[in-house]
């Protein structure tokens, strides 16, 4: 897998606002006060404390102040995104490779800037596995990038199953983060033993789907930027662009995709396809868009 290194381009969403964690009382900057339910045994907010006791007694010396009087600070406190990437380097994606190592450039270096946290997961040789765990160690999981090779089949409910795992875990070490998913892959997922004529009906299909649906439950979007976009004669869509928007809706989060038609002519052009809008654009700004959508991610 070719990785582009530094984008010779200046970002659009370098220092934009990030999500903010307001539940906090012993990081960040104070934005607000609060009624401790107790005796605080820190943080408290002092000039909000005196004024309460001289409204309540006047100004008169000694000042003595009651629980009734105290007030401790609500602080807001930056919080780094944990990122899982899942890559699909099966057989399926090799003439995509292109257009995937333009974007994972620009977000291998937004991660860097702004201290996230980035795991991966990649589906190869028949079977997904587990990389890297969230990390802010990026070098090692960059390496891990540059050394997938598209071969094999495509099952996706697995790797979408390893990385629920790892969020599971990383919610009981963390109680407070800020979760996305990536899925870079053109969601064929297989095997596919028999023929019903609609795949959205077969197991592999069903069993993406459920895992999906599970992602969503928990509040973990899916932003699913599928390679290999595409529509039949009739009009309706592929099947894997069928599943893979379906996903992205399933997990509360974001499509996009590069026509089957556009990797061929020009891989550094990237539509963004929606059910309301059809956008082309280049890689670049994919990852402008994507950030602009988890810039409004809330923690959980």
């Amino acid at each position: 897998l070719k990785f582009t290194g530094k984008s010779k381009k200046k970002t659009q969403y370098q220092g934009r606002k990030r999500t903010l964690d307001t539940v906090s009382e012993s990081h960040g900057r104070p934005f607000k006060y609060n009624i401790p339910p107790s005796f605080p045994k820190g943080n408290i907010a002092l000039v909000p404390s005196i004024m309460n006791g001289i409204v309540r007694q006047g100004v008169r010396l000694p000042l003595k102040l009651g629980l009734a009087d105290l007030r401790v600070w609500v602080r807001q406190s930056k919080v780094p995104l944990t990122i899982m990437l899942v890559i699909d380097s099966s057989a399926s994606t090799y003439h995509f490779i292109e257009p995937i190592s333009q974007i994972l450039s620009t977000l291998y270096h937004d991660a860097y800037r702004n201290r996230d946290k980035l795991g991966l997961v990649a589906i190869q040789d028949n079977k997904a596995q587990i990389m890297n765990h969230p990390s802010r160690n990026l070098q090692i999981i960059l390496g891990n990038i540059t050394r997938l090779k598209p071969s094999g089949e495509t099952p996706l409910s697995q790797a979408l199953d390893l990385t629920l795992g790892i969020f599971k875990q990383e919610k009981r070490r963390h109680p407070i983060f800020n979760p996305l998913t990536i899925l870079l892959s053109d969601c064929h997922p297989e095997p596919i033993n028999s023929r019903t004529g609609n795949l959205m009906k077969e197991l592999p299909y069903q069993q993406t789907l459920k895992t999906a649906r599970a992602f969503g439950e928990l509040k973990i979007p899916i932003v699913v930027i599928n390679p290999g976009h595409g529509t039949f004669k009739d009009g309706s869509k592929w099947w894997g662009t069928q599943l893979a928007m379906r996903i992205a809706e399933s997990s509360g989060g974001e499509y996009y995709g590069i026509p089957h038609d556009k990797y061929e002519k020009d891989a550094g052009f990237i539509t963004k396809r929606l059910e309301r809008s059809e956008l082309e654009t280049d890689s670049q700004s994919i990852a402008n868009i994507l950030f602009d959508f988890r810039d409004n991610l809330s923690t959980i």
